[in-house]
């Protein structure tokens, strides 16, 4: 499941870094828009990034909490419907 998890994270980061560094959209997020304004694109992304990678790593270690379990999946299921409803 961890795994799963940072392959979307990682695809996350790289749609969002095309769609608003090539494609030119709007971030939608607020606080990561301000981020970007602020530090850059390419460090506000990799900043990001590298934070929810680590958040997962450290859920992998605690999978034997319920309540560690609940919220990978609900990550996994929150970035699957994000992801569909752009299409």
């Amino acid at each position: 499941m961890p795994v799963i998890l940072i392959l979307l994270v990682l695809f996350d980061g790289l749609a969002t870094w095309l769609g608003v560094g090539y494609a030119g959209h709007k971030e939608a997020n607020i606080v990561v828009a301000t981020m970007m304004a602020h530090f850059g694109l390419g460090l506000t992304l990799t900043g990001i990034t590298l934070f929810k990678v680590v958040a997962t790593l450290f859920l992998a270690q605690v999978t034997h909490l319920r309540l560690a379990r609940i919220g990978m999946c609900l990550a996994i299921l929150v970035y699957l419907l994000a992801s569909c409803r752009g299409l």
